[in-house]
């Protein structure tokens, strides 16, 4: 771990970046399944990164970064498997993670607990974003139990989430992974995945693994017409720079966003549309005005207004609009409402 010095990491410039990107909120991952903690967390002594590798706490300045970019921060923890703690057999099947080989037992779960109460009371997160669950002999109110550590988590942050992989015991919001299409129903939800494939920095990825920017401007449309947002992954080399095509990724979508993230966020979503000559179309609803964002063929098409959500006012001939093809970014269409509440053609 020392030859990680991340010498060049500049959280400013990360956070700056996310905020272009069109980001409200980063995530850090604080301590991976491998036991590593990215600041002086209780009981790992030397084993961490302000001991360690680059010797910073790397939580600490993240954290002041994305809040002098007026960005919320949250705190990815693994308190399903740490595999320094509680080594475990190699996992081959998903049934590995979430079941069979993850540690149940209660000094565990206090070990996990007083890190993640360590994490609320210094560097004060909105987001408690838990990862493989958690044991279940710490399923508890007691001193050093979830109940405790939860109950003190929103008495520090009143307005703080909690995400749905606690086991079970409590949520604030839902999470999918890289199932786009998977939209939890009646529920707030949240997918995550990486640019890549990989949760983090694969060197062995290249153009063909990562989305581009224009495939990430449509993932993040898809999921907030369907209710939901998006928690994009990066990951930095060892160096803590940035890979130039997640930077890329994160310019592009932060240039569609620049126009258009004041349309998207606190919308209302209205789903999949189905427009002949389109090939993809989705449309939210905020404040009374509808927006439709489509991609097709190059060239003119024209949307007969039947084809549009009802209960807004378009031109009764339609509306026209050029398209750029599959890899440009969806061009936007919109209207004010002009009747009754907006819903979806089925």
């Amino acid at each position: 771990m020392d030859q990680w010095r991340a010498e060049a990491f500049d959280p400013g410039a990360w956070a700056d970046l996310f905020r272009r990107a069109g980001a409200d909120y980063v995530v850090l991952t604080t301590k991976h399944h491998d036991g590593i903690t990215l600041w002086d967390a209780p009981g790992t002594g030397h084993r961490n990164t302000a001991h360690r590798g680059p010797r910073r706490d790397l939580v600490g300045e993240i954290a002041r970064a994305a809040g002098e970019a007026g960005l919320r921060f949250g705190v990815y923890y693994s308190g399903g498997l740490d595999w320094h703690v509680r080594p475990t057999a190699p996992l081959v099947h998903g049934e590995d993670v979430h079941d069979a080989k993850r540690p149940r037992d209660d000094e565990y779960g206090a070990y996990c607990s007083s890190q993640v109460r360590d994490l609320i009371d210094r560097y004060g997160p909105d987001v408690l974003w838990n990862d493989i669950g958690w044991p279940d002999q710490n399923m508890h109110f007691d001193q050093g139990g979830l109940g405790e550590l939860l109950e003190h988590f929103y008495r520090q942050r009143p307005e703080g989430l909690i995400n749905d992989r606690f086991s079970g015991a409590h949520h604030d919001f839902v999470t999918t992974e890289y199932q786009a299409g998977e939209a939890p129903v009646d529920q707030a939800w949240e997918n995550c995945r990486g640019i890549g494939q990989s949760f983090g920095y694969n060197q062995l990825e290249g153009p063909d693994q990562y989305i581009s920017g224009t495939q990430a401007v449509r993932h993040v449309i898809d999921a907030v017409s369907r209710g939901g947002r998006v928690l994009l992954n990066v990951g930095p080399r060892a160096d803590g720079t940035l890979p130039e095509p997640q930077v890329e990724v994160l310019e592009q979508l932060g240039e569609f966003m620049a126009e258009h993230k004041q349309a998207l966020a606190g919308s209302r979503g209205l789903g999949e549309l189905q427009i002949p000559g389109a090939d993809w179309a989705r449309a939210v609803e905020k404040d009374g005005r509808c927006h439709v964002f489509v991609v097709g063929d190059p060239g003119v098409l024209r949307i007969a207004a039947g084809d549009l959500p009802e209960g807004f006012g378009w031109p009764a001939e339609g509306v026209e609009v050029e398209l750029g093809g599959a890899t440009a970014v969806p061009v936007a269409v919109s209207s004010e409402a002009s009747g009754p509440r907006a819903t979806v053609p089925s």
